[in-house]
């Protein structure tokens, strides 16, 4: 029965996450078109801007791990995701190491993803969110057979309407 809060509250939030993202006009994320590359972008340059910055933060923090990288459309800006602090970003056209981003604000849409992921309650809220699918996906196969049993016994006894009434 406990788990039903649970079932609530990734529905609820979910409902909300859809509604949100229907008002403000917005896709779900990963939906939008990149956009064309700039002109003059090419693979071997964006290889030659990447092994650059790698270069470059390798030499200014030493040691560091790497977590990501990334180069911008233009093939210009690469940024480097470093595990133990902020990503470092340089414009490889000037070799400038540039300010950090400043961080994003989280809005309600973000808050709502954060509750219907568990992320708020950190690694045991990811966890109670996952057995909480996992629990829909249970419920949701064994009605199917429970209904699909019902449903051929019916069907025997000669009543072939798939609703009951």
């Amino acid at each position: 029965m406990p788990l039903v809060l649970f079932f609530v509250v990734i529905a609820g939030t979910g409902v909300a996450l859809q509604a949100d993202m229907w008002l403000e006009g917005k896709s779900p994320p990963g939906s939008e078109k990149a956009p064309p590359p700039a002109p003059g972008y090419s693979a071997e340059a964006a290889r030659a801007a990447v092994a650059k910055a790698l270069a470059m933060v390798a030499a200014a923090h030493p040691g560091a791990a790497l977590s990501g990288v990334s180069l911008d459309r233009k093939g210009q800006i690469v940024t480097v995701n470093l595990a133990e602090s902020r990503p470092v970003r340089i414009d490889i056209t000037t070799g400038a190491l540039l300010p950090p981003m400043p961080p994003q604000e989280k809005g309600w849409h973000y808050v709502l993803q954060d509750i219907h992921a568990g992320y708020f309650a950190g690694t045991v809220g990811r966890v109670v969110s996952a057995l909480a699918g996992l629990g829909m996906l249970v419920l949701s196969a064994t009605g199917l057979f429970v209904y699909l049993n019902l449903f051929r016994r019916r069907f025997r006894m000669g009543r072939k309407n798939p609703f009951w009434r």
